[in-house]
């Protein structure tokens, strides 16, 4: 019998992953592809507890470049975007949550943000009028918010003149948001 390090609430650190070798192949191979132009995506699904979210922070480092991948030589340079879809209530959340998590994350590094200001200017004032509703207000379409988004994220990629490949956008609690926020068909129009 042998212990398991992964409890939930508790992600432990990428030196503790032993084993899933197929799994971190699979995902560094999506990173890859998706580093030449050919957007991939991956699902991670488990029982409670056993180092789902904890593979997540593995794969945001590898995906960053902060951790060398374990299966190739060819690292990669990603904005990576991890989000939790707890309380997300439609696709208009789902929007707002990448966007505002998006805001964080270029608030902490001055020189993206130099590099990105169209899309920072962008993110400040569409957060400003982006009020959170419960209920979906018919004056917001998720569509244009999705495209518009996706717009951003590329002149952003563009703007940093080869430092970024790309967004590398990581979601945690995928299974949380109801089926009328539509995820899935959010992920696919997205990449």
């Amino acid at each position: 019998m042998k212990f398991n390090p992964f409890r939930p609430g508790n992600i432990v650190a990428p030196g503790m992953f032993v084993g899933r070798i197929d799994e971190l192949h699979a995902i560094e191979q999506c990173l890859y592809q998706t580093s030449h132009g050919n957007p991939q995506h991956f699902l991670i699904l488990g029982e409670r507890g056993i180092g789902k979210s904890s593979l997540l922070m593995l794969v945001d480092g590898i995906a960053r470049g902060a951790v060398k991948p374990l299966y190739s030589d060819d690292s990669v340079s990603f904005l990576t975007i991890s989000v939790d879809m707890g309380g997300v209530d439609s696709q208009t959340d789902i929007i707002r949550t990448i966007a505002r998590e998006l805001r964080t994350i270029l608030s902490r590094t001055d020189a993206l943000k130099a590099k990105a200001i169209k899309t920072w200017e962008f993110l400040q004032h569409w957060e400003v009028l982006g009020v959170r509703y419960h209920a979906e207000d018919p004056r917001i379409n998720s569509d244009d918010e999705r495209d518009n988004l996706a717009e951003r994220i590329i002149q952003l990629i563009e703007s940093t003149k080869g430092s970024v490949e790309g967004v590398c956008i990581i979601v945690d609690e995928a299974d949380r948001p109801e089926p009328h926020a539509q995820l899935g068909e959010f992920v696919k129009l997205f990449s």
